[in-house]
């Protein structure tokens, strides 16, 4: 079975542990890509992963090839999205545990399963702005259950702190792996070519590091950062300070700005809901 265990809210962002079949992940966390298989790609839920999430091929979401991984070890938990089924490898059980959802044909209005979903996957869709995904979050949070976690399965790593600011539980790491395949590193709130970062000037220990033929490991590079922002969420809601961490984030992208705005301008109530009395007091 799937679910959350909320700890400690800021506003709709929660700190929470990801239950995936007796395994626990802390969040908001991201999924990382590992391989695809029978069109299906393959995500490692958590940093040090027990479970993986198989997400089938949508058409509406324009993506470059992505490198073979390691592929799915043994053990591993399998949570099918969109078959609505979780098995560990070569136990097939009927759960209803995780569906997927477009925002094309947006299929909660039309599937009540997804409501029941222990975990719903975001699919935006290639010609998506950030105010059409956050209020999609907005929405689907209203309407699961509060341990039903929500996933952005395609999300820039610097749109993060909005997604999650709004609702969101998890997040693959989509961006990292088409950023390393254009040979650019991601940071915080940008991305610049690899030619033109010194390999001094990034603290992250993959460029500290150079392989034996000398080349930087730029999917290394961008699959730590996308870890890093991650934390950096996890630490700030706990503080109470998610807000700040957002608006920080959003500068450098109007498309953002005019997100978080709207979400401030129209949502007020919905972001007071659950804001706690003394920020940075919990578990």
């Amino acid at each position: 079975m799937i679910g959350i265990e909320v700890i400690h809210h800021d506003g709709p962002a929660r700190l929470g542990r990801l239950h995936v079949n007796g395994t626990e992940v802390d969040t908001p966390s991201g999924c990382f890509f590992c391989k695809v298989e029978d069109g299906h790609r393959l995500f490692d839920i958590g940093p040090k992963a027990t479970a993986t999430l198989a997400i089938p091929p949508s058409p509406l979401v324009e993506r470059p090839p992505l490198e073979m991984g390691p592929g799915l070890r043994e053990g591993h938990v399998l949570v099918v999205a969109g078959e609505c089924l979780a098995r560990r490898k070569g136990e097939e059980s009927g759960a209803q545990d995780c569906s997927i959802i477009r925002m094309s044909d947006r299929a909660l209005d039309t599937e009540p399963s997804a409501v029941r979903s222990g975990m719903v996957i975001l699919e935006p869709g290639p010609q998506q702005d950030p105010v059409g995904v956050m209020e999609a979050v907005i929405e689907l949070r209203q309407k699961l259950s509060p341990n039903a976690a929500i996933m952005l399965a395609d999300a820039d790593v610097w749109s993060f702190p909005l997604f999650a600011l709004a609702g969101t539980d998890l997040f693959g790491d989509s961006h990292a792996a088409a950023s390393a395949l254009a040979g650019e590193l991601l940071f915080e709130s940008f991305s610049v070519p690899v030619d033109e970062v010194d390999r001094d000037a990034c603290p992250c220990p993959f460029c500290e590091c150079e392989t034996r033929n000398g080349a930087r490991d730029v999917p290394g590079h961008n699959r730590w950062m996308t870890r890093k922002v991650l934390s950096d969420i996890r630490t700030n809601i706990r503080l109470g300070e998610l807000k700040q961490l957002a608006e920080e984030r959003c500068t450098r992208h109007p498309d953002l700005a005019a997100a978080l705005k709207i979400l401030y301008r129209e949502h007020p109530s919905y972001l007071e809901q659950f804001t706690t009395v003394c920020p940075g007091v919990g578990p």
